[in-house]
């Protein structure tokens, strides 16, 4: 636990330009960040526009070209929003465990969802992500 003192300390640190790139408040430059997008830009219409189009899947340290080859709406109520699956193919010949990957795409940047693969062809994994 921080002390509450060093607690004062570092909110001055991280609402002013001068914070120690050293101390605990990390980087200062906020606008050099590749933050992921908002969720609501991953619309089942914005990435139905990304059919057959490559994005890139980063699996930690380990970045895998990918194409998207379907977009499918799902039955039943979603929370919040209209349910729907993406299926991305890999040509690998190995699966990478499922979890939150960083996906990226030229025009719709940069989002984490939870991949899961679904299934191997002889030079392909698929990977499914499904939002609800």
């Amino acid at each position: 636990m921080v002390p509450e003192s060093r607690r004062s300390s570092l909110a001055v640190e991280v609402g002013t330009s001068k914070a120690n790139p050293n101390s605990l408040t990390g980087p200062t430059d906020h606008q050099n960040w590749r933050k992921p997008h908002p969720m609501n830009v991953l619309t089942r219409a914005a990435l139905e526009q990304c059919l057959e189009e490559h994005f890139e899947l980063h699996f930690g340290q380990e970045a895998v070209t990918a194409r998207l080859v379907r977009v499918a709406r799902l039955t039943g109520p979603g929370q919040g929003g209209e349910p729907f699956s993406l299926l991305f193919r890999a040509d690998m010949k190995q699966a990478l465990p499922q979890g939150i990957v960083r996906i990226s795409h030229p025009r719709l940047g940069d989002h984490d969802v939870f991949l899961v693969p679904v299934g191997q062809g002889q030079d392909s994994i698929d990977y499914e992500a499904v939002f609800n």
